[in-house]
């Protein structure tokens, strides 16, 4: 199985100069705490619903409508293309410490490989038991 037969391909995205305050509305009304962020269609880094927490509000807030995304921003992007086979999906969720993958093709942002639908693709077992003991190491 490929990571193309797993992975979310309706993606949303936010740019590197868009409001914090844009992203967490992008967030809600995609039921998602995760957003890669591109430029052109490329990826340049990751939003977490965390980084806002940790980085945004924790270290102090401030105006959410005029602090960029790339202020708090994981500029560390984990990939993978979307005919890799899913032991391979799994070793990067591992080998990043990531829960998902930013899916892209010709360096192009194509889709989302969460963690938990590799584990819902493979039925726990192989690569989802794989990535599972690799994300929850030290949990």
């Amino acid at each position: 199985m490929t990571v193309r037969d797993a992975m979310a391909a309706d993606v949303r995205s936010v740019g590197p100069g868009q409001s914090i305050a844009q992203a967490a509305r992008l967030m809600s009304e995609g039921g998602t705490g995760f957003l890669p962020v591109t430029e052109a269609d490329r990826p340049v880094g990751v939003l977490t619903d965390r980084d806002i927490v940790v980085r945004f509000l924790a270290g102090g807030g401030g105006d959410a409508s005029a602090t960029p995304v790339a202020e708090v921003m994981t500029s560390r992007v984990a990939t993978i293309g979307p005919g890799d086979d899913l032991s391979a999906a799994a070793e990067a969720m591992r080998a990043a410490g990531v829960r998902r993958l930013v899916v892209i093709d010709a360096g192009v942002v194509v889709g989302v490989l969460s963690h938990g639908a590799l584990v819902q693709a493979t039925g726990g077992e192989g690569a989802g038991l794989q990535a599972t003991l690799g994300v929850t190491a030290g949990a």
